[in-house]
This record gives C-alpha cells, sequence and structure tokens, in this order.
C-alpha cells in the first residue's frame, strides 16, 4: 500500500511475515521446552512492533535475564531473549521458585541448556520456513546489571532501530508470564523476505 509507514525499509507486511514465522518457530521451541521439563507449554501468537534501541523497555520483565544466539548459517544476525530471572529459574526442577535463588556458573549453565533446546527446536522450523539451512551458535546467557542493554548486546546506537516480538508464556499452570525476542531490522528483514520469496 502506497501509505504504509515503513521504518528502515520494515513495514506491516514483513511485520505480519515475521509475526508468523516467530509463531510457528516459537511453537516448535515450547514443544521442546516441554519435553524436556515433562510439562505442558503454551506460547501464544506473538506481537510485533517496531521501536529504537533507546526506547526498548521491560520493566515487566525485571530483573530479568537476557540470552543471546547468533544465527552463524542461513541468516546473519542475532536474536535476543529477555525473559524474567524467576521465570528462567523455574525452567529447572523441580517447577519452584526460592526466594534465595542466586544465577551462578551452574545455574546460568543450566539456562543455556534449555534455551539450547528451545532455540535449535525453534531453528529448525525457521529452516523448513525459509527453504535454507540454518545453524546457530550455542546460547549465551546474560544476567541483567545496570551496564547491560540491548544495545550494547547487539553493539548498537541508541538511535538504531530493532524489532521486538512479545509472547505471553505459560509451564503447567506454575508461569503465566511472558518474554520477548529481540531482531536487528536487517535479520528480521531477511528472515521475511525470505519467507516471502517462497510462496
Amino acid at each position: 500500500m502506497s501509505d504504509e509507514k515503513l521504518v528502515d525499509g520494515f513495514g506491516e507486511v514483513e511485520k505480519d511475515a515475521i509475526g508468523e514465522i516467530m509463531n510457528i518457530t516459537m511453537g516448535s521451541a515450547a514443544t521442546a521446552v516441554s519435553n524436556m521439563l515433562s510439562a505442558k507449554v503454551w506460547i501464544t501468537t506473538p506481537t510485533v512492533t517496531v521501536v529504537s534501541a533507546k526506547d526498548l523497555s521491560f520493566p515487566e520483565l525485571e530483573p530479568s535475564i537476557m540470552v543471546k544466539i547468533k544465527y552463524i548459517q542461513g541468516v546473519e544476525g542475532q536474536n535476543v531473549l529477555v525473559l524474567k530471572q524467576n521465570d528462567v529459574q523455574l525452567m529447572g526442577l523441580p517447577l519452584e521458585v526460592t526466594d534465595d535463588f542466586k544465577f551462578d556458573e551452574m545455574n546460568i549453565s543450566a539456562v543455556c541448556e534449555v534455551m539450547n533446546q528451545m532455540m535449535g527446536a525453534s531453528a529448525t522450523a525457521l529452516s523448513e520456513i525459509i527453504d535454507t539451512t540454518i545453524d546457530i551458535s550455542t546460547p549465551e546467557a546474560i544476567v541483567q546489571d545496570n551496564g547491560t542493554t540491548v544495545s550494547s548486546l547487539y553493539d548498537l546506537s541508541e538511535n538504531d532501530n530493532v524489532v521486538s516480538i512479545k509472547f505471553n508464556l505459560t509451564i503447567d499452570g506454575v508461569i503465566n508470564s511472558e518474554f520477548i525476542s529481540i531482531l536487528s531490522i536487517d535479520l528480521a528483514k531477511e528472515m521475511a523476505n525470505k519467507m516471502m520469496a517462497g510462496y
């Protein structure tokens, strides 16, 4: 449409395509987490927005943990997942939160293993959608502190735009929360264009 608002070449058509891609890939990720935890996992249809890095905030997820995944084959870029620390704590066994929980090296390693299974399943689904072999790096988990921002993880300036994809997350009636997946504009456009080219 001629009056469509484009941000860095990313408009409603691309937003719809990314929404569909993330809906399918995170559905596969939910199945992987469900199998790991032996618990039912639901991830809802996502909400896609374009926002400048400086305006990106997620107070409802604080204190948060950020998980960075690099795409090393098929598409170029990285995906940063932002989750609540309590929710990630619950991704262990048993499914419970303790007030004295602290993220140490062992806990962070466990988080990365869950995310590795989750995003591996997501990458496999993405490969099928865009008909391209996808490979990802081992996830890197960063516990948020005052110096940790999405801009710093992406090496972006604060004025650069990113694509924020928000999901609701439910795990076996224990977690009823949400998380955010953040893509650079270039990666989101590449994914959307590959998907649309396939149709």
